[in-house]
């Protein structure tokens, strides 16, 4: 009797001591994710309306002719929208691809010479921010320093997102503040 009872336990600890083992997983080590920016911030436009498809030799391709309908310059404006809007879209993932570059993935606030211009330009990341009433998980400013006291603040770039669905995303540029030899002579415009 005292052989089984022996056996039997025995025959438990080996069990437990096998559940143990077998219970037990290598840990894999969990980066976690440092990237604060959204994969893109721009939408595709489908090649029925993009611009570099819908004008050719300076004639609207889509029209046919004895059009009676007086609308060419809405349809000339509709194509010139949509290739701003492509430029747009590869201008801010320019910006945004910037960003990664640097790895500019936390909130900061920084100086740096430009190699543009040569002046000292301010960087900041701020998170959750306002702007035009709406609440933005980002902001990223770039600024020119010796120009903040000014009333466009010296402001050179401006990006606002969300990395929430749906992602949005708002970039504003004043090419002057961004390099003044360059753009000398576009002190007024803001894109």
């Amino acid at each position: 009797m005292k052989t089984s009872k022996f056996q039997l336990s025995l025959l438990l600890v080996g069990l437990a001591f096998s559940a143990v083992l077998t219970s037990c997983e290598k840990n894999t080590k969990v980066e976690s994710q440092q990237d604060l920016l959204p994969k893109t911030l721009s939408v595709t436009i489908p090649s029925t309306i993009s611009n570099k498809n819908f004008v050719q030799g300076g004639r609207m391709h889509s029209r046919a002719k004895g059009d009676t309908l007086k609308g060419n310059d809405v349809y000339q404006n509709l194509g010139t929208f949509i290739a701003v809007g492509e430029v747009s879209a590869k201008i801010v993932d320019d910006i945004i691809n910037g960003i990664r570059k640097y790895h500019i993935d936390k909130v900061l606030s920084l100086t740096y010479i430009s190699d543009d211009d040569h002046r000292t330009k301010s960087l900041i990341v701020e998170s959750n921010v306002s702007f035009e009433g709406h609440d933005w998980n980002y902001e990223l400013t770039i600024s020119d320093a010796d120009a903040q006291g000014q009333a466009d603040g010296g402001k050179g770039l401006q990006v606002f997102w969300n990395k929430t669905v749906p992602i949005k995303g708002i970039a504003i540029i004043k090419p002057y503040n961004c390099d003044r030899v360059k753009n000398a002579n576009a002190g007024a415009a803001i894109f």
